[in-house]
């Protein structure tokens, strides 16, 4: 996620650098994590690394667009406003801007968490490998092979359980930040 924030504040302190990234970010995103996956796992090798990357490229798409739409939802007015106070463009940015993304960030980020879920679970599938004999992706593929229906939806409710906390942290952290920094919605 750092590099998500990375590249939301990249572009919210140059907005052209938006039309260079967008494109790359979407194909990304159009990629499906299953085609992508097994390459992760000829360039960077087998074992939990793969299943971080899935993850992390997986939950990075919505944190971005979330963050980048914040911006873009800025009210001119503030920014009219702020210039007519004599604001620098840094201090313009960082207290009127960043709130709004701020604030389109963990909306994105809301989406991405349970997402991380899924993409650690195709990574699970895809590096099914000595080195990773533990995790819900593997159980459920483990006990899907003999049609033990039970055992795997035992581990899609747990899959669904980590996704749900998932998303529960982060709307009560985005909900602390909101209070914190007073951000309207």
């Amino acid at each position: 996620m750092f590099a998500a924030i990375l590249l939301v504040v990249l572009v919210g302190a140059f907005p052209k650098a938006e039309v260079l990234v967008y494109p790359y970010i979407v194909m990304l995103k159009a990629t499906p994590a299953v085609a992508f996956a097994p390459l992760l796992v000829v360039l960077i090798g087998s074992g939990p690394w793969v299943k971080i990357v899935v993850a992390a490229l997986i939950a990075f798409f919505p944190a971005v667009i979330g963050g980048i739409d914040g911006i873009k939802r800025t009210p001119e007015r503030l920014l009219v406003i702020s210039d007519a106070y004599g604001c620098s463009r840094w201090t313009e940015f960082r207290h009127v801007v960043c709130g709004f993304a701020i604030a389109g960030f963990f909306s994105g980020m809301k989406t991405s968490a349970p997402l991380a879920v899924v993409g650690a679970i195709v990574g699970e599938f895809v590096d099914a490998t000595a080195a990773g004999k533990s995790g819900i992706g593997l159980y459920i593929a483990s006990h899907a092979r003999y049609v033990y229906m039970d055992q795997v939806f035992a581990g899609v409710v747990m899959a669904t359980t980590l996704g749900l906390t998932f998303f529960i942290t982060v709307a009560v952290f985005s909900h602390y930040v909101d209070r914190r920094l007073r951000l309207e919605r």
